[in-house]
């Protein structure tokens, strides 16, 4: 994205410096703490138990925007949508067995966490994107996570782990297939 911005549109990268701060704590927590504690629920617990977890973002979201923001009223139509949606989440990712569910070890941490940190993802997104393109947040927002990656696993220690051209394919398809495909929604936000 960098490259072919840099090519055919810079003015992807114009940001109010007031907003570098906000752009760097939501590739930050936004998706690299995100990303990374739901990736280790799945490790530890289930693929199952993180997505239904991870899931519940909407009612941290819906929380958040009527006791905090006081942007929205929470009604019996609000609350019967969430139960409805997390029952479906769990029909979906379950087939409807609770007995799939099960958070042990430090996923019993980063479940929550990895919800609680996408739920920041949405909520912050959707302000910053009241000022920019959703191309400015996506560049910046994958920017500041590469950064911080970059910190905590240099690009040394990735070459000597010798990756062959099929692994970074698989990286490569995994990073557009579950990341940058899914952050395509804030275009229609």
């Amino acid at each position: 994205m960098l490259v072919f911005f840099l090519i055919r549109n810079r003015s992807v990268f114009r940001v109010q410096s007031s907003d570098v701060w906000k752009l760097a704590v939501l590739g930050i927590v936004g998706v690299a703490v995100t990303n990374y504690t739901y990736y280790f629920t799945v490790k530890e617990s289930s693929v199952a138990t993180a997505i239904l977890v991870q899931y519940s973002a909407p009612v941290w979201v819906v929380l958040y925007s009527a006791f905090i923001m006081k942007s929205e009223k929470i009604d019996r139509i609000t609350i019967v949508s969430l139960v409805l949606a997390l029952f479906g989440c769990n029909l979906a990712v379950t087939g409807g067995s609770w007995n799939t569910i099960f958070l042990k070890g430090w996923a019993v941490v980063t479940g929550p966490l990895s919800a609680f940190t996408y739920a920041y993802q949405v909520i912050g997104t959707k302000q910053l994107l009241k000022r920019y393109s959703v191309w400015t947040m996506l560049i910046y927002m994958f920017g500041f996570a590469a950064l911080f990656w970059m910190c905590i696993n240099p690009p040394t220690q990735i070459i000597a782990k010798q990756y062959t051209l099929n692994d970074w394919g698989i990286l490569w398809f995994f990073a557009v297939v579950s990341i940058l495909i899914p952050q395509l929604h804030l275009r229609w936000v």
